[in-house]
């Protein structure tokens, strides 16, 4: 009974879920100190980030929910380390 429950949900998430392919939503990890996105172009000031979206050909990365506060969290994560990182267009590796 409860693996037909759990099944369930698992699809009415997937169905009802938003999907995008031109873009990701990523956390930055708490131990990241003093992370920053730039509005220049320059995506962020962690260096081994920036490169991986060099090559995978990102457009820019934002923070996903801007206002949100260094005190906004839910047990240990925290609403303002999501960011969304945005592609040209949909990229095979993404689908």
């Amino acid at each position: 009974m409860v693996r037909i429950f759990l099944y369930a949900v698992l699809f009415f998430q997937t169905v009802f879920s938003e999907n995008y392919n031109d873009r990701l939503r990523i956390y930055i990890d708490n131990s990241l100190k003093n992370f920053k996105v730039y509005e220049s172009g320059d995506f962020s000031n962690n260096i081994d980030l920036n490169k991986l979206l060099l090559e995978y050909e990102a457009k820019q990365i934002y923070q996903w929910l801007p206002n949100a506060r260094p005190t906004d969290r839910d047990g240990k994560t925290y609403l303002n380390r999501y960011f969304i990182v945005l592609f040209e267009s949909q990229s095979e590796d993404l689908a």
